[in-house]
């Protein structure tokens, strides 16, 4: 919550979901990036979500390359 949206909030650059690609039924690979300051990121991740009343929540980010 919070400290998620204190430090990606005040980006020169938000972060871009650059590209989604689903590997299972609740699991997906993406790619992104941003600017904060001087430092600016490419990264990758597996992102493993979870359904809940209808409606799909992330669970779990799991990095595997970048910043």
């Amino acid at each position: 919550g919070a400290s998620l949206s204190g430090y990606y909030g005040g980006m020169e650059e938000p972060l871009e979901l650059t590209s989604l690609r689903r590997k299972s039924e609740d699991t997906f690979l993406v790619r992104y990036a941003f600017r904060k300051g001087s430092m600016s990121c490419v990264g990758r991740a597996e992102v493993t979500t979870e359904n809940r009343n209808g409606k799909n929540y992330i669970q779990r980010i799991k990095a595997l390359g970048g910043c």
